[in-house]
């Protein structure tokens, strides 16, 4: 998970510092208003998969269950 949500992050980022010209040059359709919640979603989806991960590994005690 933790690999998942470094690879979201570094997508966003990507399109973050390339956003003039992804939104000048990409294939399809889409106006700016969708590439900036495409970018807002892969960084949330990247941190939530990454805190995931860690809340997983580090803070839930098994023998509780």
């Amino acid at each position: 998970m933790k690999k998942r949500g470094e690879v979201n992050i570094a997508i966003a980022n990507y399109l973050y510092n390339n956003f003039n010209f992804v939104s000048d040059h990409i294939a399809i359709n889409i106006n700016n208003n969708d590439l900036r919640h495409i970018i807002i979603s892969r960084w949330y989806y990247g941190v939530y998969l990454i805190a995931k991960n860690y809340l997983t590994n580090n803070l839930i005690c098994t023998d509780r269950f």
